[in-house]
């Protein structure tokens, strides 16, 4: 549903609206963890909207690839517009600020041009990666080198078998240890300082 709805609402003020379901969606998550705050640190919260294979756990936040959405909807469907509408109008404006806007989130290999039509072939999966690469390329500069060294670990061949949902249906992890197993791939600590109890064990 988010997905239809950034395409088919392909301009910034969605954008507060995908804000909203993305905070949601990270309470809820923070409240799995046992987190009481139901807000995670900064760079745990980044660290899962990756992709799995990045060390992420594949929460994508809709705010951040709305644009990805309108700029691939649009590539598709102009062609078919004028071919509707022999008097289809171009929104030109509102292109140019979607694009400008998906350039300043972006990789520098995955710029869109503004021009005066939607070039043909955007993918919303090819646009959104340039998204994705953008934002590991910044946690991992803004991460100390234990961090770093931590999230280029998971990297590596099968570190995040675990949570394949195929493993998930054949051999379910129980809850205690499916949240331990969080908290380490985010880099959270998996005891209360204070008082030294696996803080997993409260939900």
């Amino acid at each position: 549903r988010m997905v239809f709805y950034m395409r088919a609402i392909g301009h910034a003020g969605a954008r507060q609206y995908l804000a909203t379901c993305d905070s949601r969606v990270e309470k809820c998550l923070a409240r799995l963890l046992g987190f009481s705050t139901d807000k995670l640190p900064a760079a745990a919260r980044t660290q899962a909207t990756l992709p799995v294979r990045l060390g992420g756990l594949g929460i994508r936040r809709s705010a951040d690839h709305w644009h990805s959405a309108a700029l691939a909807a649009s590539s598709s469907n102009y062609a078919l517009c004028c071919r509707l509408d022999k008097k289809f109008v171009w929104d030109q404006e509102g292109w140019s600020q979607t694009a400008t806007a998906y350039n300043e989130s972006t990789s520098p290999n995955w710029l869109v041009c503004s021009r005066e039509r939607p070039p043909r072939g955007l993918e919303q999966r090819s646009l959104s990666y340039g998204i994705v690469t953008a934002t590991h390329n910044r946690l991992l500069d803004e991460s100390d080198a234990v961090d770093k060294a931590r999230l280029l670990h998971l990297q590596l061949d099968y570190a995040g078998a675990w949570l394949s949902p195929q493993l998930e249906r054949d051999n379910a992890i129980a809850d205690t240890p499916y949240k331990l197993l969080v908290r380490s791939r985010l880099g959270l600590p998996l005891y209360k300082q204070a008082q030294g109890v696996i803080a997993a064990n409260k939900s």
